[in-house]
Formats: C-alpha cells, sequence, structure tokens
C-alpha cells in the first residue's frame, strides 16, 4: 500500500455511509473502497489485501460480526473497526468497545457518520506515515549497523598493521617508507574518526543515545588529557595550560566517554587553529551572573570547562551557524588548509545537551575564541528526563583508561588468549599487536569453530569475542560459552564494530566484562583490558 492510498471495507452498511464514504476528499489521498457481504467476502478480501478501516454493521444477521473480529484479532491486523447500526444504550456502546471497535455511529445520524469517519480516515493516514517511517529508521538503523561493522574492522585492521609497521622491529625499513606507512596509519585513523561522528550523529538524530554516568574526578580527568595535549601542542611550538579552580577532589556524576569526546574535539580544534601563542583548558564554577546569561538553573550545582585559544577565531557572521553539520567557519577554505568535516561541534552541542548542560562560543576574529561546555554535577535528572537517551550501566575498570595511564601492562605475560572474528585480516593484525602482552593468541573465524577449540584446549586466561560470525550472533555465542564445562568464569570481551543498542549492552554486561566498539585507539583500550585481566587486576 502507498502512503498516498487510505483503503475502507464496507460490510452491510447502509446507503447512508456508502454516501458518506464517496462524499470524503482528503487531499493527496486515494480512497479505496470493498463491499462485503458474507464472512466468505471478509475472508477473501482480507487474503488479498490490508485494509485500513473496517465500517461494520452489527446490526446485520448474514455477517456474524463477532467472528470478524476474532479474526482480525488473530490476524493482528491493523484495521480500525468501527460499528455501525441502530442506536444503543451507554452500556451497549461501552460493550463493542471494549471488545475492540474504535467507535460506533448510529446509522441513522449522517453528519455524525461522516464526521467520525473522517476523523478516523485521518487517523489512518498518520498510522500509515508512522508505520513506513518506522520501516525506514529501522531499514536504515540495520544498514548503519552492518556497514559500521565491516568499516571499523577493515580500518582497525589497516590502523594495527600500520603502527605495527611503523615500529619497524626488524629495522629494514628505510626512513621515507615509515614515513609513508605513518601517513596511512593517520589517514586511516581519520577515516575512523569520520565514520565514529556520523554513527554519533546518526545516534541523536535518531534518538539512539547511550550514556552510562558515573563518577568523574574532574581534576583527574583534566590531568590526563593535558598529558595528552602538552606534546601535541609542544609540536605546533605552542603551549596547553591546565587551570583549575576546583577543589581537587570535585566529582561529578556524568558519561566519561562522552564528556571525553567533547573536550577531545574542542582541544584538538583549538591547537589545529591555533598557530601562536596558547590553548587554555580552565574548569571553575560559574557565578549567579553568569548561570542566570546562560539561562541555566543554579540548582544543578553547575560546572564549567572553557577552552580558550590565540588562534584565528571566528568572524559575526559565521559564529551563529558552526555548530551546524557539516559547517565549518570558514567554509571550503578552512576544510581545504586544516582539514575536516564540521560534525564535531554539531555533535558536542548534543551531547551537552542530553547531559543537562549546554555549550557556548565566544569569539573574535583574529584573535581566538574561547568555548565552554556547562554541566551539571550531576547529570542523571536531565538524562532521565529525555526519551530519546537511556542509561547503560557501567563496568568500572581501570582498563577502561588509555595506555599512558596504565603501563603495568606493556610488560610481556604468559597468558593464552582465544580471539574470535569473522575477519581473516583483522586476527592477524589483532594477534601480531597482542604479541607484545601476550604469549599466545588462538584465532577462530566461526562459532563452530570457537566451539570446538574450547571443547578440545585446556586453557584460556581471556576470550575476545566479535559480535558477527558467519554462523551465529555475538550475543548468543557468549551465552553458549558460558554454558561450557569449565567456561563459565573465563573472563570474555566483546570486541565489534557493531553498534550495539542500549538494551543489548546491559544483556551483554551480565556475562562479559567489557564491552569495547572499533574506533580510534580502541586496540589499546583491548590490550589494557587483557593485561589487567593477566594481571589480576580485572
Amino acid at each position: 500500500m502507498s502512503g498516498s492510498t487510505i483503503s475502507i471495507l464496507l460490510a452491510q452498511t447502509p446507503d447512508v455511509v456508502h454516501q458518506a464514504v464517496s462524499s470524503l476528499k482528503i487531499k493527496g489521498i486515494e480512497i479505496e473502497t470493498g463491499f462485503l457481504r458474507s464472512y466468505q467476502d471478509y475472508q477473501k478480501a482480507v487474503k488479498r489485501h490490508q485494509w485500513d478501516i473496517l465500517l461494520i454493521n452489527v446490526d446485520h444477521t448474514s455477517l456474524d460480526h463477532q467472528k470478524v473480529m476474532r479474526s482480525l484479532q488473530r490476524r493482528k491486523a491493523f484495521t480500525r473497526v468501527i460499528a455501525i447500526g441502530k442506536s444503543r444504550s451507554r452500556e451497549q456502546i461501552h460493550g463493542l468497545l471494549d471488545a475492540g471497535y474504535r467507535a460506533f455511529i448510529p446509522q441513522q445520524d449522517e453528519k455524525l457518520i461522516q464526521h467520525t469517519i473522517r476523523l478516523q480516515l485521518e487517523d489512518a493516514i498518520l498510522d500509515n506515515r508512522r508505520r513506513e517511517l518506522e520501516y525506514e529508521l529501522n531499514y536504515k538503523s540495520q544498514f548503519i549497523a552492518k556497514i559500521s561493522h565491516e568499516m571499523r574492522t577493515t580500518l582497525n585492521s589497516v590502523i594495527l598493521l600500520s603502527e605495527i609497521l611503523a615500529e619497524n622491529r626488524s629495522q629494514s625499513l628505510k626512513e621515507d617508507e615509515i614515513e609513508y606507512i605513518d601517513l596511512i596509519h593517520s589517514s586511516s585513523n581519520n577515516l575512523l574518526d569520520l565514520l565514529n561522528k556520523i554513527l554519533d550523529l546518526s545516534k541523536i538524530q535518531s534518538g539512539k543515545m547511550d550514556i552510562r554516568l558515573e563518577k568523574v574526578s574532574v581534576n583527574e580527568f583534566c590531568t590526563r588529557l593535558t598529558r595528552l595535549y602538552i606534546p601535541v601542542a609542544a609540536e605546533k611550538n605552542i603551549e596547553f595550560r591546565y587551570v583549575n579552580h576546583l577543589s581537587d577532589v570535585h566529582e561529578i556524576n556524568t558519561d566519561r566517554i562522552r564528556l571525553e569526546q567533547v573536550l577531545n574535539n574542542l582541544i584538538s580544534n583549538a591547537i589545529k587553529f591555533t598557530n601562536k601563542g596558547h590553548v587554555k583548558l580552565t574548569t571553575y564554577l560559574p557565578d549567579q551572573n553568569e548561570l542566570a546569561m546562560q539561562n541555566l538553573d543554579p540548582e544543578d550545582s553547575i560546572i564549567a570547562f572553557e577552552i580558550s585559544d590565540t588562534g584565528i577565531g571566528i568572524n559575526d557572521q559565521k559564529r551563529s551557524i558552526v555548530f551546524e553539520s557539516y559547517v565549518q567557519a570558514e567554509g571550503q577554505s578552512t576544510e581545504k588548509k586544516y582539514g575536516g568535516t564540521g560534525l564535531g561541534l554539531a555533535i558536542s552541542k548534543e551531547i551537552a545537551h542530553i547531559l543537562g548542560g549546554k555549550l557556548t562560543l565566544e569569539s573574535e576574529y583574529g584573535s581566538g575564541s574561547t568555548f565552554t561546555v556547562y554541566l551539571p554535577s550531576d547529570s542523571r535528572k536531565a538524562v532521565e528526563s529525555k526519551p530519546e537517551v537511556e542509561i547503560v550501566k557501567v563496568v568500572q575498570s581501570e582498563a577502561s583508561k588509555t595506555s599512558d595511564d596504565n603501563q603495568s601492562g606493556t610488560k610481556k605475560s604468559k597468558g593464552r588468549v582465544l580471539l574470535v572474528d569473522n575477519s581473516t585480516i583483522h586476527n592477524m593484525a589483532l594477534k601480531e599487536f597482542l604479541s607484545v602482552v601476550v604469549k599466545e593468541c588462538i584465532t577462530a573465524e566461526s562459532a563452530q569453530e570457537a566451539y570446538e577449540i574450547l571443547e578440545t584446549d585446556a586453557h584460556f586466561d581471556c576470550i575476545i569475542l566479535d559480535m558477527y560470525l558467519p554462523d551465529a550472533y555475538g550475543k548468543d555465542v557468549l551465552y553458549h560459552i558460558r554454558t561450557m564445562k569449565d567456561r563459565t568464569e573465563v573472563p570474555v570481551i566483546i570486541y565489534s564494530g557493531k553498534t550495539i543498542s542500549k538494551t543489548e549492552q546491559k544483556e551483554l554486561y551480565t556475562e562479559a566484562l567489557a564491552v569495547v566498539q572499533k574506533n580510534v585507539n580502541s586496540y589499546k583500550v583491548l590490550m589494557n583490558h587483557i593485561s589487567d585481566i593477566l594481571n589480576g587486576k580485572a
């Protein structure tokens, strides 16, 4: 059925109903009608067509309307059934409505007949459009989940292999060859970062953003960011500073990963667009005047993360549009000179909003910019009030920190790991990468192969499991492993390029130690998880 056609089935209805239906006209909508005289006619009609509205004369004896209703309920049809007949008492009308009818219309009231049919017709049009949108969104979500898995896995393999080559372990590569490999590594990281931004934007637009709230020490969090960006800024001969106006133990309840995503984007942008001077990260408590100016509730105990720079700045005309998707401050000239897609700021603004805060900008062209992220000390109230997001259980682990916070995992262990992934190239790359810390890594490319290995091999310290396998779904494989003898306690890490839904993540965390999504530097997070397992810290 097309979205511009509504079909109405008339069952032994009087002429006045036929006239009411034939006189209905809605712009852009074609009304298709059918007529029934018996239950056999009804069976034929519903077998060849899905009808939007069924008008049935409940007083006509040749058509068993109760039998029709039972059939519709069994078929779980979307048909809106409207009863038409002689006047009835209030109790009798309630009885019809309880039986599943949408409405009852006295057959002698022509105006009411036409009015009720028109209302039901309009509702049916909305239902059709909603179902079409749901189908399109579902198809889009499935497509994005599949393509993101394949692209993330492929890019992750390229990133891993290029990083291994760049280490030049055999000392056989020339300097220019290492430079080419670095370019491959950098370009692949940029592609993966772009893919993740597109997927993030898609999640926000479709209302599927997952939030994991946890206690975050602001000073510790920002100090770690500072260690990351000081050398990056130094490469451009600029200074990166961190100024903390909060207590050293100040904590907020927020999504650590999403906050890091926002600040990483703002800081990296500031460094990118600053050629001399400095970039500064400042944390502080805004005063009442500032909160009032930003329309923020002081009862939420707001804190601010301010990123200021001495860079190129943004002119008056562009400041109002920099938070729009695919927009950069100076358009094509900026993109050509500095790169990027303009997605980061749009995503950052939406994340700040979801967490109950906001992202603001002050800038003067030629004199630098200041972005400020305002967040409540506790984002739970804001998150729970938004139907498009859901709080997901947090499984905290030291392995969730970046590799510069966990140097203990770099020592080679005697551990054995089973890697289950359907990509031969990815298995080869990850196996080589993990060889730094793992003595032996066994690979399997299907669920059946993994089961056979687990049944015959004596011991594994950890299992790394992909979500897409040729013969089974990752979640089912995880549950099956837990039923196998001596495998109920083996730590399992889900490592997948698939975009995992919030409900599925909750289910996975009941049996898995961690869920790591393939993205920029995720293989380092994975290595830290494995190191913690092998060193008894998980």
